[in-house]
């Protein structure tokens, strides 16, 4: 088992923060489309432009934050790849719940007590399990 005090300093030691970049909305949009294609079988096209709208909501957020707006893409990705099913049908509210909770751990803005930031430790572990059993891409 990972202590959190290790995990916490290893990843402080190698954290770097991403430079600031224009947003790319093409990849943002071949993102979205692939989400869609993920949770939908007939009107890929508009469910996939309602995820772009969706994502764009953050832009400002994340900008404002000093942050790089191509996170927006990369939560896309994620999403796509680990939480997107068919059961969704091209659900806007699902997609939407999950960009929040994914911008807020990427780029903060609530405050929290000792007792809430206790997941927030689990969440640490959990990524850095994922990122040392990651593949390459295929």
């Amino acid at each position: 088992m990972v202590e959190v005090a290790q995990l916490s300093s290893r990843r402080a030691a190698t954290h770097v923060l991403r430079k600031v970049e224009m947003l790319d909305e093409d990849a943002l949009r071949a993102a979205c489309l692939e989400l869609s294609k993920q949770t939908m079988w007939v009107e890929v096209e508009s469910v996939a432009d309602g995820y772009y709208k969706t994502a764009m909501h953050h832009l400002e957020f994340i900008e404002g934050q000093g942050r790089d707006p191509n996170m927006l893409t990369r939560a896309v990705n994620y999403i796509a790849h680990t939480h997107a099913d068919p059961v969704m049908q091209g659900d806007q509210g699902w997609f939407l719940d999950m960009m929040m909770a994914l911008i807020e751990l990427a780029c903060p803005n609530a405050g929290q007590t000792t007792k809430s930031a206790e997941f927030l430790a689990d969440i640490e572990i959990g990524i850095e399990e994922i990122l040392s059993t990651t593949d390459e891409e295929e």
